[in-house]
């Protein structure tokens, strides 16, 4: 799963020993979808997926507001290692 190999690529090629907090939303028993929040320092994205697809939701400080979909898991890795990295580098 991505999160388990985002957890991995931080301990071990970014030598970052903290780690990401994954918070799952509620669902309903009959629902299609699941909802979970990524926090990592000062990112915070909300996740969505339905069925073959992934929608981000970020907004940042300044308020601007970005959402992504995402039709593999591939391509939800690379963004949350691109944004990661950026909070990694802003120590």
């Amino acid at each position: 799963m991505v999160l388990n190999r985002i957890s991995d690529w931080l301990a071990q090629d970014m030598k970052c020993e903290e780690t990401v907090e994954v918070e799952w939303l509620p669902t309903t028993v009959f629902g299609t979808h699941s909802c979970f929040v990524i926090l990592f320092r000062r990112l915070c994205l909300d996740v969505r997926v339905d069925a073959d697809e992934v929608r981000v939701t970020q907004t940042s400080e300044n308020g601007e507001f970005k959402s992504v979909k995402f039709e593999s898991d591939f391509e939800l890795e690379y963004f949350l290692k691109k944004h990661m990295s950026i909070q990694l580098r802003k120590r």
